[in-house]
């Protein structure tokens, strides 16, 4: 489950704003029960980890729960004191021995890994304090740079069902044949795909036909636009994790239940078919209207 809500405002479709620290008690305490035990936070993402850490202490789940994190894009990743105090801030902060992983929050931070942070990662992690290694990319050129980097683990991408540019270049069918594990993040894309189309107006009125598109065929399917979304992601990459957030734990139990959507061939496949969208403008949120992303 990822956590960027709990520290921040988070999400163009999220209504409710950040939650409390009881609320997010709640959703946590109901993922957990419906059996998730990896968090994604970051060190960027506001008060998120030391929610995260509050809530897992009063759960009593500290020691069994798997923590991802990833480093602040605003440290001086050339700079070892900094990237050691910002890991022992992590650790504290989300009250645990050590990491599941810790990734770079940015592909761009990748330019300086054989710049003395690569050796700072291989060094951090034979010390025990975490135990893979991962990126957050937003370019399938980059997810492959790394892909083909012994030391990184895994790749965080984005992807779902109209955005198809890492399963275009070949980044999946690469990290199977490395063994190498991915991560998707925006199933929903940051919650636009779920929004009625006729929200979409003003600035961000160009997304209007896309999302306009997949309500249609999930109407025309018979399902929600969430069903059709995570089953098509479900279908399409079953070897990938998916990282989802959630606003209430009536969230969480709804996108655990999708986790079980088996979409029908012919909607899986007029949606392989017809869906797919190659305008940047949309596919990524960092170059939506600033209000909106």
């Amino acid at each position: 489950m990822g956590t960027v809500q709990f520290g921040m405002p988070y999400g163009i479709n999220n209504l409710l704003g950040q939650p409390s620290l009881e609320e997010a008690y709640a959703i946590v305490s109901e993922a957990w029960r419906a059996g998730i035990s990896e968090f994604d936070t970051a060190q960027a993402y506001g008060t998120s980890e030391e929610v995260l850490g509050q809530i897992f202490d009063k759960l009593k789940i500290s020691a069994q729960v798997k923590v991802i994190s990833k480093i602040d894009p605003c440290l001086n990743i050339k700079n070892c004191d900094a990237l050691d105090a910002g890991l022992e801030r992590s650790l504290r902060r989300l009250r645990q021995q050590k990491l599941a992983a810790l990734m770079l929050h940015h592909e761009s931070q990748m330019s300086d890994w054989d710049k003395g942070l690569g050796d700072w990662f291989i060094r951090q992690k034979a010390e025990g304090k975490f135990t893979a290694i991962g990126v957050s990319v937003y370019t399938p050129s980059k997810a492959l740079e790394a892909l083909e980097n012994s030391v990184i683990d895994f790749v965080q991408v984005s992807a779902n069902i109209i955005d198809r540019r890492f399963e275009n270049e070949g980044v999946f069918r690469r990290a199977q044949e490395l063994g190498k594990k991915i991560y998707i993040r925006s199933i929903f894309l940051q919650g636009l795909l779920l929004m009625e189309p006729h929200r979409l107006v003003g600035s961000m009125m160009f997304a209007r036909s896309a999302v306009e598109n997949v309500h249609a065929l999930a109407e025309r399917a018979k399902i929600s636009s969430a069903e059709l979304c995570f089953g098509y992601v479900m279908s399409k990459w079953p070897m990938a994790s998916i990282v989802f957030g959630a606003d209430t734990p009536e969230q969480v139990h709804e996108n655990v239940c999708l986790a079980h959507t088996c979409l029908d061939a012919r909607v899986f496949q007029e949606a392989d078919t017809a869906l797919g969208c190659d305008d940047e403008q949309i596919l990524c949120p960092g170059k939506w209207p600033k209000k909106c992303a």
